[in-house]
């Protein structure tokens, strides 16, 4: 076989990695609304155009195009029945005393006034759609229509893929666990002074989605939205470095499995190194470590001592 005309293959993997190579990081005086709710240590050193400490692989960078590309797919589902008002609307929220400005792009706002004009826009491409994108359009007009039977008002739908182990595994507190998507949803909301947006969670290896509902005005997320922009606005006007983030945290959802005279027992809760961290581009930074396994290594042991002290607590607790 000669490998010189192989010319997909060669185009598809470089392109994939080009398009999502590392930028050289520039000074900014906005926010991105997709970092609003992250940890302030990344966010500060981005704004102010720290180099990066790593270089992200090319098998990480071609997720992140395939992130993209599933995000487009569902897109295209919404424009076939003609739902899309606009897609990557620029937002600015301005500048003032208390906030720098912030800026994202909101994946899709869509709406439809009456319900047989998405009806028709699928009969008229009947013949271009698969049997079973044909099956999805007419269910999603046929249950949208249910919901809202005077029209879709305003939307704004963002798009989020998440490889399927980790969609499986948090699938049912997706909005604890990614609380700076919901950040995002409501910044847009509030640009747009619209009451509802919808994160739609879609699992990349096997296509299955989970939705969310944000709504706007809402007073605990305007709390923390308002604590949040006005913190990293004093840390970037103020040139103060902000702490670095925590790299052992808390997870309420996991727990520590053991045995007690052979019953299994587990506890509510566990503590493991901080993702944050794990995938920070600062990550020498922040744990001095040149890679991940001799970090985890010297966490082991405040790891094992914490967990133990969790184990001991639920034998003491439930009289074991």
């Amino acid at each position: 076989m000669n490998e010189d005309k192989l010319y997909l293959e060669n185009i598809w993997n470089e392109i994939l990695v080009a398009v999502k190579r590392n930028r050289p990081m520039v000074a900014r005086e906005h926010i991105w609304a997709t970092e609003i709710g992250k940890n302030y240590f990344d966010r500060y050193h981005k704004m102010i155009g720290t180099p990066p400490t790593r270089v992200i692989e090319e098998r990480i960078l071609r997720k992140f195009a395939a992130g993209d590309i599933f995000e487009e797919l569902v897109g295209d589902y919404l424009a076939k029945i003609g739902l899309i008002e606009s897609s990557q609307e620029h937002i600015i929220i301005p500048e003032d005393d208390d906030h720098l400005k912030v800026s994202g792009k909101i994946d899709y706002i869509a709406s439809m006034p009456d319900w047989d004009t998405a009806r028709e826009a699928v009969k008229m491409n009947e013949g271009d759609d698969s049997d079973i994108t044909k099956e999805i359009l007419n269910k999603l007009i046929d249950e949208l229509s249910e919901k809202y039977p005077q029209g879709l008002p305003p939307t704004i739908f963002e798009i989020k893929t998440i490889n399927s182990m980790v969609f499986w595994a948090k699938k049912n507190y997706l909005q604890e666990a990614y609380p700076f998507h919901i950040m995002q949803i409501y910044t847009y909301l509030k640009a747009k002074n619209l009451p509802e947006g919808r994160i739609v969670y879609l699992s990349k290896d096997d296509l299955t989605i989970k939705e969310m509902t944000v709504f706007h005005p809402n007073a605990v997320l305007e709390e923390k939205w308002e604590k949040d922009v006005k913190q990293i606005t004093k840390y970037i006007r103020e040139g103060v470095e902000p702490p670095k983030p925590d790299q052992i945290v808390f997870e309420p959802h996991g727990c520590v499995r053991f045995q007690k005279n052979k019953i299994k027992y587990k506890t509510e809760g566990v503590w493991k190194e901080n993702w944050e961290v794990k995938f920070s581009p600062y990550f020498k930074m922040i744990t001095g470590f040149d890679n991940e396994e001799e970090w985890l290594y010297s966490l082991k042991k405040e790891l094992k001592t914490k967990n133990d002290e969790l184990k001991a607590q639920y034998i003491l607790d439930n009289k074991l």
